[in-house]
């Protein structure tokens, strides 16, 4: 593929996320719209492709239409963006139950709980993020202080 077509120019080093206040990165917004328009509109995502191709114009266009779409899409991708966070929660980093008898038997496993425990922090961080966007998207400013919407009610803890 040519290095100009979107999103695959995107610098997966870039493709983070906050851990002390769960933000992320415009790198993970542009892949989660890629993923919301690979699901929901292949139509828009090939023309998106194709306003990356080819000249240095073309690309203007192609990052303009990206920001277009991700202001149209907001709300698609910061659903999917939760969706995401949560089944990580509930499937790769599900809280550890372990024993004093398993941390003196397996040297390492003392270490694997403590990274368990802050990849659970920081994705409990971003969901925090993503509800307080989707509650200011939803309701405007005055939700966050009380709020019309919860969307923490399925929210994990660790």
């Amino acid at each position: 593929k040519s290095k100009n077509n979107w999103p695959t120019n995107l610098d997966h080093s870039q493709l983070v996320i906050s851990t002390t206040n769960g933000a992320v990165s415009d790198e993970v917004w542009l892949a989660f719209l890629y993923k919301v328009l690979q699901e929901n509109d292949p139509e828009e995502l090939a023309k998106i492709q194709q306003a990356f191709k080819g000249d240095s114009d073309t690309a203007v266009d192609g990052k303009v239409l990206s920001k277009k779409l991700l202001a149209e899409r907001e709300l698609s991708i910061v659903i999917a963006m939760r969706e995401h966070y949560q089944r990580l929660l509930e499937t790769d980093f599900e809280p550890i139950m372990v024993s004093e008898k398993d941390l003196l038997e397996h040297p390492n496993l003392d270490m694997i709980v403590k990274y368990n425990l802050f990849m659970r922090e920081t994705f409990i961080g971003v969901l925090k993020h993503l509800n307080d966007f989707l509650n200011l998207a939803i309701g405007g400013q005055e939700t966050m202080n009380n709020p019309k919407y919860d969307f923490d009610k399925n929210e994990s803890s660790p």
